[in-house]
């Protein structure tokens, strides 16, 4: 059975693909979360009885090396598709004029760039020894220099412009072991990061990404991709 590894699998997006890939039946879903306490609904998920032995709890900190070589030991010999999820939104009022704290920036840049880079790294080997061979990055539109024309968000923006550069270098390296890796903006959703004014529900949004996701393949690697297929610009 193909395994799919999503970190900040806790709520939102993350909690919607963990869910909607435990329901296809053919996927078994290694559910990553930093922390328990704030891990309520997928708990709730996990008792239900439907998703027994469908999904597994594992305890991933990206921000730390030693928590992901901890859940690679933890987990089978293979992962089909690594959806690198986990990410937060920092200050929004973060604006070059006003001035951007350091430790702000190095704080998103650490959960945003480094930590799905460092969730890539150590679990190429369970990657390559896999099937589909797919690492997915969860990015957004913000990360496009060519689209960035309005002041705000500006740590946000350079960290996941951040996470697209580290795309596109992973899947140049990983080329030769036939690897994709792929920087995917899922649109604006009613999350907690996107608020309540977002376009696109959590439900619609899920729907999108993995009908997006079953159709790539090596040729798409090293690509930034809207929901909707469109390639969007660096």
């Amino acid at each position: 059975m193909p395994n799919v590894l999503i970190t900040g699998a806790s709520r939102g997006i993350g909690l919607g693909l963990t869910k909607f890939y435990a329901q296809l039946d053919k996927y078994h879903v290694y559910a990553c979360v930093r922390s328990l306490d704030s891990s309520g609904d997928l708990r709730m998920l996990l008792q239900q009885t439907k998703f027994k032995n469908k999904i597994t709890l594992i305890m991933l900190d990206v921000l730390s090396p030693t928590s992901i070589i901890e859940a690679k030991n933890k987990i089978g010999p293979s992962i089909d598709i690594l959806i690198n999820n986990a990410g937060i939104l920092g200050p929004i009022d973060s604006n070059c004029r006003d001035g951007i704290d350091p430790t702000e920036l190095i704080n998103v840049f650490q959960t945003n760039a480094i930590g799905p880079y460092l969730v890539a790294k150590i679990f190429f080997n369970k990657i390559k020894s896999s099937k589909d061979k797919l690492i997915v990055n969860v990015s957004s539109d913000m990360g496009s220099i060519s689209n960035n024309n309005l002041e705000g968000y500006d740590i946000y923006r350079a960290s996941k412009c951040a996470l697209n550069s580290l795309t596109k270098s992973l899947s140049n390296a990983y080329k030769k072991d036939l690897i994709s890796v792929v920087a995917i903006h899922p649109g604006w959703v009613k999350t907690r990061l996107g608020g309540e004014n977002a376009i696109l529900s959590v439900e619609k949004a899920i729907q999108n990404i993995v009908e997006l996701i079953s159709k790539l393949n090596l040729k798409d690697s090293g690509t930034f991709l809207s929901y909707d297929g469109i390639i969007l610009p660096w």
